[in-house]
């Protein structure tokens, strides 16, 4: 009965001519259905075929893909040729101490055995896409944080402007500048021009040229050094009869206006640096000195400031020129100097500091715009800013030689990394640079001597760093992100990929605790009531910035894990990066465009729960939904933001005990991150909690070391070299799968 009741009721596409008339379910059996064979009538059919509801294949279509499986089993067998004849990568061991150490995790090896990993970068997405989630994060995330993308953007004016990959803002962008374009103006700032000429209104005022002096001496010249301290500018003397001298004075008038509040200071400054502009190229070419070049390095530093990025260039590419000219880059060549002329002790290091203050800022500004810079670090022979300090030698004057040391380091191995071949390297080739890179990185850090160290680790006396160390130490955090993004592109089952997530996750919540540490010690809430005003305190530089976006965007990154205490302890360190940059806002332009990218990428990945919570502009996001994001990318993006300021507070820090509890009680993020690490002094924070967090149960072992080994194409030397680790034990758990990955890697 139910066999014959299933053959009764089973549906059919085709019915016959009759049961069609009488409306009768038809069996479709042919050539007779069942109910036509009962009742002896003439079963005929259309002729009509059952109709497949899916599309017939496309030919050309199923050609194309056998034929990319036929070309990827071909790389496969050729990689398999080629890591069969080469030797293993360098296996680590780990000895080192914790206390000392820096951002850098611990792993077994990278042999050739992944190799045979390689071949899915060639791999259909859908394939890198399921492994890349098998990982926690979001494949799509990580494909464009590991992205080398070099755009040309067009801003507000119809400008041109060129961005690379390195400046964080390749990424693709919402657009809703229109709907935002007065946002990312602040109201509260004048808004200044270039009306005045350089006459008697401003030159005259001898008041006003010692205030701009004082303040470039103060916010600017001790990172910077741009002006050596043998060069004594007296306000007085200005104008003189010398045009280099007059470039030199505009341009320190001009960078010192940017640090005050007044708008007659302000359009002094303006003036000034309309001045500059106008007798930049006559003195470079009847005066060419040096002089010359240090008035252009701070000319275009104040471009760079105000987010006037081809004006910057040019003068930044006008000062190289003018220091290859006259052969700053190669003071160290005996060849070069003429027995007949032996300069001064004192004149040769003027030389030798102009050129790296010079190469310090064109380093920079490489970095943060994602350009090329103007002298190849092959073509430099220089010596060292070590070899003209003495034995008395301030800190500022250390960290200014050791910044130089870092970013030449750096720039040596971005030049390689961030190149447009890098992609088509081999996979051994590129673990091998990864490992170069590295070994010179900790080598230096190793080298940093003690004034300039800063340790994270756990101390029962703390001693605040001097300004200078910190930004140095954010500098090496910031190299480290910068060097290991672009490996985030080898599959996510390598331990490349892995021991880069690691190192640049480490690396950012590093960022974070000297963030920390600088708005303890040297933050506007640090400062007694009196000392209040924008010249009284110590204003960041303006590329902490680019420092702090960085570390943001793979503090982004790990917020699209899928696990919810990764997305607390990720929006924990994401409110004090944007807090950071709230208040970096009043000074640089540049914060405002930082804090839009870091909310563009939220929106984008869809993470903007990790975003504090007066960063999370619903209205604009709304109308970001409106307008999806777009491949079209603009430089002077509008803030999606807009109203930061208006917020009450300048940290969820100071918010009320009520506030703050709503918060914990929804993220769980004091009880189960006691604020970031284990390191971290909890006295830098206003508000006293109780803290019940048990660190001996993370279980993590007191000695870490890790080795290196670095070769040539053919082989890979066994040089050892040890790794320095600052350990931020929390961090350890804000990535997927740490604790099995760190503890097979132990």
């Amino acid at each position: 009965m139910e066999a014959g009741s299933e053959t009764r009721h089973k549906r059919t596409g085709v019915a016959c001519e009759q049961c069609r008339l009488r409306k009768r379910k038809c069996d479709g059996v042919r050539p007779s259905c069942t109910l036509c064979k009962t009742l002896r009538k003439e079963c005929e059919y259309s002729g009509l075929t059952e109709s497949r509801k899916r599309k017939p294949p496309d030919v050309e279509h199923v050609a194309m893909l056998e034929n990319q499986i036929a070309n990827l089993k071909s790389y496969v067998r050729q990689l398999e040729q080629i890591t069969s004849t080469s030797l293993p990568l360098p296996r680590n061991s780990h000895e080192q101490d914790v206390a000392q150490s820096s951002a850098e995790p611990s792993f077994e090896s990278l042999d050739g055995s992944e190799d045979e990993h390689s071949t899915e970068e060639n791999a259909p997405q859908v394939e890198r896409d399921s492994e890349a989630a098998a990982t926690g994060l979001s494949a799509s995330a990580v494909e464009e944080v590991a992205a080398l993308i070099w755009k040309m953007n067009i801003g507000d004016a119809g400008e041109p402007a060129f961005t690379g990959p390195s400046g964080n803002f390749c990424f693709p962008s919402s657009s809703i500048r229109s709907v935002n374009a007065e946002s990312s103006i602040d109201h509260s700032k004048p808004i200044t021009t270039r009306p005045f000429r350089d006459d008697s209104l401003f030159s005259n005022d001898v008041a006003l040229k010692h205030s701009l002096i004082s303040l470039f001496m103060t916010h600017i010249n001790p990172i910077h050094q741009f002006v050596q301290s043998s060069t004594v500018l007296i306000a007085e003397n200005y104008p003189t009869q010398k045009t280099t001298l007059n470039l030199l004075y505009c341009a320190v008038f001009s960078a010192g206006a940017c640090f005050a509040e007044e708008v007659y200071v302000k359009q002094a400054g303006d003036s000034f640096a309309a001045h500059a502009d106008t007798i930049a190229l006559q003195s470079c070419r009847s005066q060419p000195s040096i002089f010359g070049i240090q008035a252009l390095s701070i000319l275009a530093w104040r471009e760079l400031t105000q987010e006037r990025h081809n004006i910057a260039w040019i003068y930044n590419s006008m000062a190289g020129g003018l220091a290859l000219g006259l052969g700053l880059h190669v003071i160290g060549l005996q060849a070069l100097s003429d027995p007949s002329y032996a300069p001064l002790q004192e004149e040769r290091e003027t030389r030798i500091r102009t050129f790296w203050a010079f190469f310090l800022f064109d380093r920079m500004a490489t970095s943060i715009l994602g350009r090329n810079c103007t002298v190849p670090w092959r073509r430099v022979d220089v010596p060292n800013m070590n070899t003209i300090l003495g034995p008395d030698a301030s800190i500022d004057d250390l960290s200014f030689s050791y910044q130089c040391q870092l970013w030449f380091l750096h720039d040596q191995y971005m030049d390689q990394i961030y190149a447009f071949e890098f992609n088509d390297l081999e996979f051994v080739q590129r673990n091998r640079l990864l490992l170069a890179a590295r070994s010179a990185i900790f080598d230096y850090r190793q080298s940093l001597p003690a004034p300039l160290r800063v340790s994270l680790a756990p101390k029962a006396a703390f001693e605040p760093p001097q300004a200078s160390v910190l930004f140095l130490q954010m500098s090496y955090e910031m190299s480290l992100l910068l060097i290991h993004r672009p490996f985030l592109r080898e599959p996510p089952n390598t331990k490349s990929f892995h021991l880069a997530i690691i190192t640049m996750t480490l690396a950012a919540s590093n960022m974070t605790r000297y963030i920390q540490i600088f708005q303890k010690t040297y933050g506007k809430n640090s400062l007694p009531q009196t000392q209040q005003t924008r010249s009284e305190q110590l204003v960041p530089p303006h590329f902490l910035i680019h420092h702090v976006l960085t570390a943001s965007i793979m503090h982004l990154l790990n917020g699209t894990s899928s696990e919810v205490q990764h997305k607390n302890r990720v929006r924990r360190k994401l409110q004090v990066c944007m807090d950071f940059l709230a208040d970096l806002q009043v000074s640089w332009i540049g914060a405002g465009k930082a804090m839009t990218q870091i909310q563009e990428l939220a929106f984008r990945w869809r993470v903007v729960g990790v975003l504090p919570m007066r960063f999370s502009n619903v209205s604009l996001l709304k109308k970001m939904k409106q307008n999806p994001p777009r491949e079209e990318d603009a430089e002077g993006q509008s803030a999606v933001g807009q109203s930061i300021n208006d917020y009450p507070g300048n940290s969820v820090l100071e918010m009320s005990a009520d506030s703050y509890n709503f918060v914990a009680a929804r993220d769980d993020v004091v009880t189960s991150t006691a604020l970031l690490d284990n390191g971290f002094d909890m006295s830098y924070i206003q508000n006293d909690f109780d803290f019940d967090f048990d660190y001996d149960a993370l279980n993590l072992p007191t000695e870490l070391n890790s080795v290196s080994q670095v070769g040539s194409a053919d082989d890979i030397a066994a040089n050892s070299w040890h790794v320095p680790l600052d350990v931020d034990e929390n961090a350890l758990h804000d990535i997927f799968g740490i604790n099995s990955l760190y503890g097979e890697c132990l």
